[in-house]
């Protein structure tokens, strides 16, 4: 593995990242979203800000992310506003959705590119239905507080998990959208030291799907990670 460092896309801090099929990479930070070439000497800029109105809206960019079926779709969330664009084309966006009531954490797209999730810090999920740009169900009275991280279960068509700041794990089936299962991190114990939980406690900030849906790992603010079959 080669290591290489790219800059000039970014003026502040980035605070998003993915990555398509086709090996482009796209960045998102406060007030900038950036498209870079493969071996990162060169980016272009979207204008994504020209779709948010003046003042009150939050320019970060705090997710994005690619079809997996159309490398060429994107997908990027301001506030609580989600901006779709084609690569081929970045002058306009190709569709705008805004169904979360608060700010966005992060956004994650089924496999064949069917249903658009996205947490908020409300601790809601919407799911969106991507063709008719419709919500397709409201997923909530579960998280306490903010949920920050959503991903769909790979060979598992209607489910996904969530993870929180109330240091839940939820399964949910979208198609009912009722909760399949509930883990509170908190319960699992483990030789944590007092200190370091009550300055690090383990909020739920990211989970990661294996490909074949059956674990995934949950990364916590206690700079543990577990894994869940």
């Amino acid at each position: 593995m080669q290591k290489s460092t790219w800059t000039g896309g970014h003026t502040s801090s980035v605070l998003s990242l993915d990555v398509n099929r086709e090996g482009v990479l796209v960045s998102g930070g406060e007030d900038e979203l950036c498209i870079w070439s493969k071996d990162g000497t060169s980016q272009s800029k979207l204008p994504f800000t020209s779709h948010l109105s003046s003042g009150r809206d939050s320019k970060e960019v705090n997710s994005v992310c690619f079809c997996v079926k159309n490398p060429e779709r994107l997908y990027a969330s301001c506030g609580n506003k989600i901006l779709g664009y084609d690569l081929r084309n970045l002058a306009s966006t190709v569709c705008e959705f805004q169904f979360n009531a608060d700010e966005i954490n992060q956004l994650d797209i089924h496999d064949k590119g069917t249903f658009l999730a996205a947490c908020d810090d409300s601790g809601e999920i919407k799911v969106i239905d991507v063709a008719s740009g419709r919500l397709f169900k409201s997923l909530h009275n579960k998280h306490d507080n903010i949920c920050s991280t959503v991903q769909f279960r790979s060979n598992r068509p209607w489910e996904i998990v969530s993870g929180g700041m109330d240091f839940k794990v939820v399964s949910w089936d979208i198609s009912s959208g009722r909760p399949l299962q509930e883990l509170n991190i908190q319960e699992l114990g483990g030789d944590t030291q007092e200190g370091a939980y009550f300055i690090n406690p383990p909020f739920v900030h990211s989970i990661h799907m294996a490909g074949n849906g059956r674990t995934f790992a949950a990364g916590l603010g206690e700079f543990n990670t577990f894994m869940f079959m």
